[in-house]
């Protein structure tokens, strides 16, 4: 791969965000996950309580809010509730018309990317 190739992959991946749609432990970082772009956080647990994820309307909103900022290239890492991380991936591909998942796979320890293209 030539340097220049290599240079606009670097920029991809700086300018794309990950989406991390529930994080659910104080203090959790994402590290290994930031080098498939900049960390965002969706949703998460405060000292002063959790989320409630029945409350759909207004975690619905708030989802939407957030994700009016993203690009197509960016990805929603599958972390916490899961209604949480269906909710984030219906909004994101309502809005971009896919949906980019970062998994993490147990058996190999690292990240993976997963692109899902509905009709």
């Amino acid at each position: 791969m030539d340097n220049n190739r290599i240079t606009s992959k670097l920029k991809a991946v700086k300018s794309r965000r990950v989406w991390v749609a529930h994080r659910s432990t104080l203090g959790a970082t994402y590290k290994a996950a930031s080098g498939y772009g900049e960390i965002r956080i969706l949703s998460q647990n405060t000292a002063a309580g959790k989320v409630n994820q029945f409350k759909d309307k207004s975690l619905t909103k708030r989802l939407r809010s957030k994700l009016s900022n993203s690009a197509p290239d960016d990805l929603i890492l599958l972390a916490g509730y899961g209604s949480i991380q269906v909710l984030a991936c219906l909004i994101f591909k309502e809005m971009h018309g896919k949906v980019n998942v970062l998994i993490y796979n147990q058996k190999t320890r690292k990240y993976e990317i997963r692109k899902h293209f509905g009709e």
